[in-house]
C-alpha cells in the first residue's frame, strides 16, 4: 500500500486553489495540474508500505497527535521546486503555520523512525502540490509569481493516514484513518 499523513483542505479552499489553477494555466506552463479534491498538506509520505503496518502506524500517531492543538494555516504565494531552470512541482505556499506544521511533521518522523520506518532525509517545507510539469517549458510562470492573489486560510483539526491508488488518469486517495487534534 503507498501512503501518506497530511492535513486535508475544506472546500472552499480547495476551490480557491482550482481558480489559481485556472489562472495559471495561461502562463503557458506545461503543467499536469492536480485535480482539487487531492490537494493536501503532506506531513510525513510513507510510500509503499506492507498493510500489517497500519496498525503500528496507527498506534503511533495517535500517540503524537495526542500532544497537538488545532492550528491555522494560510495559502498565498506560488512557486516552484527546485527551481525555474529545473521546474518539477508547482506549489501554492503556507504563509501562516508553518512552525506548527513543521513540528508535527518532525514528531511524526521521528515517532515513526522509533517503530521501525525510515526517518525522513529532507527538510519538511510546508506547500501545497498544485501542479507537476511534463516538461521543462515554465512559460510566463515567473510574471505571475508576483500577482496579487487572494490567500484562504484555515485550521488544520485533523490528521489523516492516506493511501494512494496510482492510476493512469491520475492517483486516487482513500482515508485509511484520522485524529482529531484538540481544540482548546
Amino acid at each position: 500500500m503507498r501512503l501518506f499523513i497530511a492535513v486535508l483542505l475544506p472546500d472552499e479552499v480547495k476551490e480557491g486553489l482550482s481558480g489559481w489553477q485556472s489562472w495559471l494555466k495561461d502562463s503557458g506552463a506545461d503543467v499536469r495540474w492536480v485535480r482539487s479534491e487531492n490537494i493536501h498538506l503532506t506531513l510525513k509520505f510513507l510510500g509503499e508500505t506492507a498493510g500489517d503496518k497500519i496498525e503500528t502506524i496507527n498506534k503511533c500517531l495517535e500517540q503524537v497527535v495526542a500532544g497537538y492543538d488545532a492550528f491555522q494555516l494560510r495559502i498565498s504565494g506560488i512557486g516552484v521546486f527546485p527551481d525555474l531552470k529545473r521546474a518539477r512541482v508547482l506549489w501554492a505556499g503556507i504563509s501562516e503555520g508553518t512552525e506548527s506544521a513543521g513540528r508535527i511533521s518532525r514528531d511524526i518522523d521521528t515517532k515513526l523512525a522509533q517503530c521501525g520506518f525510515p526517518a525522513e532525509n529532507r527538510l519538511f517545507k510546508a506547500h501545497l502540490t498544485i501542479g507537476r510539469f511534463r516538461t521543462a517549458k515554465t512559460g510566463k510562470l515567473q510574471e505571475y509569481f508576483k500577482a496579487d492573489k487572494p490567500g484562504f486560510s484555515w485550521q488544520a483539526k485533523e490528521i489523516v493516514l492516506m493511501q494512494s491508488i496510482l492510476q493512469p488518469a491520475g492517483p486516487v486517495y482513500n482515508r485509511l484513518a484520522g485524529w482529531t487534534l484538540a481544540q482548546r
